[in-house]
C-alpha cells in the first residue's frame, strides 16, 4: 500500500514531498489524502465484485433443445436408413466451447445417403456457426448472402455433416417452375397393365415428410411467383399440393430451410450478378434471419491451405494467399467479374504439385498454374488485372 510506504519514506524527503503538494496541488496532509484514495480504490474493487456475482446470478442457462423424441424418429422410406435424433453439445461436435447449448444430432442405423460428407480440417468462422445453429435450433428460416466463394454453401453443409443431418440440395434458376419443386402428373402402367395418372413428389414434399434441410441455392434468381410456393412453409405450416386433389404434405417437426443468395433478394447493386431478380417483399419477410458472408481473411485462407497441402512450398502458400486477398478486392470493387474461390485456390495448388513433381521449375509452375486456372477464364481487359496481381503476389512476391 502507498500509505505503508509513506510511513517508511525519509523524514527530509516526505517534508520536501509535502511542501510541493501543499504549494502546487494545495494538499496539506499528505497521508490523509493517500489514505481516502486508497479507500475508494478498495470501494471500487468491492462494487465491481459484487457487480460480477450479480451478473453471474443472473445469467442465462444454458440452452436446453427440448423435443419430443417419440416425433424425431425417420421411417424407412426407399433408399434411405432408419434413423433417430439425439441431442449433444454444441460445444463437443464443433470444438468451441463457448457453444454451450445443445443441438439435435442425427443417428443412423447405416450411412445416410443425403447427409454432406465431412471435409476434414475444415475451419469454421465461430461467427456465422452460432448465428447458423441457432436458426437450426429453433426452426427458423435464414438467408445467407455474399459474394460468390465466401463460403455460404460449404459452411452450412459442413454444419449439418457434422450433425449427420440429411440435406436436400436444389440450386434455383429462373427457370424453376412450381412442378420441378413439388412435383408433377406423370402416367404409369399399374399391376393390372392399365394406364393411371398418379402425381410425383420432388424435392420440397420429400424434405418435409423426412425432417431434411432443405438447402436452396441462388434463391435469388428464382422467378418471385414460383418463391410464393414455398409461403405457408416458411411460415412453419404444411403444404397443400392442389394438383393432387388438395392433399396436405405434413411437415415433419424436424424440416428446416435455408437459402443461399448473392444479394439480399433487393436485385443486384453491385452489377456483378446477371440473373439475380429482386425478390417480393412478402418473401423476404419471412426470412427472419439474414446472415451476411465475407471472403475469409488472409490468416483464415493461409491456413486451410497450409493444412491441406503440407508438402507444398511455404512461400508459394504464403503468397497465393496475398493473390487471393488482392483478387477478391478487385472483386469487391468490380475491377474483376470472374470470382475465386477457395476451390479455385486449391485448384492452383494441385495444379503446382503436379508440375513441380514432374520436374518444371518452381517460378514456371506457379505461373503456369495461375494461367490455367485464374487468367485463362477472365477477359483480356481482366487479364491485365489478374496477371497485375500475380506479378506483386505470386511471382516477385518471393517464388524463386
Amino acid at each position: 500500500m502507498l500509505s505503508d510506504k509513506l510511513k517508511k519514506m525519509d523524514p527530509a524527503l516526505k517534508d520536501t514531498l509535502k511542501v510541493v503538494l501543499q504549494t502546487g496541488a494545495k494538499v496539506n496532509n499528505i497521508e490523509e489524502e493517500v489514505e481516502e484514495l486508497e479507500q475508494r480504490v478498495r470501494t471500487a474493487e468491492d462494487n465491481t465484485a459484487k457487480a460480477k456475482e450479480d451478473l453471474k446470478a443472473k445469467s442465462f442457462a444454458p440452452l436446453v433443445l427440448n423435443i419430443d423424441k417419440s416425433l424425431s424418429k425417420i421411417p424407412t422410406a426407399g433408399e434411405f436408413p432408419e434413423g433417430n435424433m439425439v441431442t449433444k453439445k454444441a460445444a463437443e461436435v464443433f470444438g468451441f466451447t463457448e457453444l454451450d447449448f445443445d443441438i439435435p444430432f442425427w443417428e443412423w442405423k447405416t450411412p445416410h445417403p443425403l447427409v454432406p460428407k465431412i471435409e476434414e480440417g475444415y475451419e469454421f468462422n465461430v461467427g456465422h456457426l452460432r448465428s447458423i445453429l441457432y436458426a437450426l435450433v429453433f426452426n427458423i428460416p435464414q438467408w445467407l448472402v455474399g459474394h460468390t466463394g465466401t463460403g455460404k454453401t460449404t459452411h452450412v453443409l459442413q454444419i449439418l455433416a457434422r450433425m449427420n443431418w440429411p440435406c436436400i440440395r436444389a440450386n434455383f434458376d429462373s427457370e424453376l417452375t412450381r412442378m420441378e419443386v413439388i412435383g408433377k402428373e406423370t402416367l404409369i402402367t399399374d399391376a393390372s397393365g392399365n394406364t393411371v395418372t398418379k402425381f410425383s413428389e420432388t424435392i420440397l414434399p420429400m424434405a418435409m415428410r423426412h425432417g431434411f434441410v432443405f438447402l436452396g441455392d441462388e434463391w435469388d434468381c428464382i422467378r418471385p411467383d414460383v418463391a410464393y410456393v414455398f409461403q405457408p412453409v416458411l411460415e412453419g405450416g404444411n403444404l397443400v399440393i392442389m394438383e393432387d386433389n388438395a392433399r396436405v404434405v405434413e411437415r415433419h417437426p424436424m424440416f428446416r430451410i435455408v437459402a443461399t443468395g448473392n444479394t439480399k433478394g433487393q436485385g443486384d447493386e453491385s452489377g456483378i450478378y446477371n440473373g439475380t431478380r429482386p425478390q417480393s417483399g412478402a418473401s423476404m419477410d419471412r426470412f427472419p434471419v439474414m446472415i451476411e458472408f465475407d471472403y475469409m481473411t488472409k490468416k483464415e485462407v493461409g491456413s486451410i491451405l497450409s493444412k491441406k497441402f503440407e508438402s507444398v512450398d511455404e512461400d508459394v502458400v504464403e503468397n497465393l494467399t496475398k493473390f487471393a486477398h488482392e483478387y477478391w478486392i478487385a472483386f469487391q470493387n468490380a475491377q474483376l467479374t470472374t470470382p475465386l474461390t477457395l476451390r479455385g485456390l486449391e485448384n492452383v495448388l494441385e495444379m503446382y504439385r503436379f508440375f513441380r513433381s514432374s520436374g518444371m521449375a518452381k517460378k514456371d509452375s506457379i505461373r503456369v498454374s495461375v494461367l490455367n486456372t485464374c487468367v485463362s477464364k477472365a477477359n483480356k481487359v481482366e487479364n491485365q488485372v489478374i496477371n497485375g496481381l500475380t506479378d506483386r503476389t505470386v511471382l516477385s512476391g518471393g517464388v524463386k
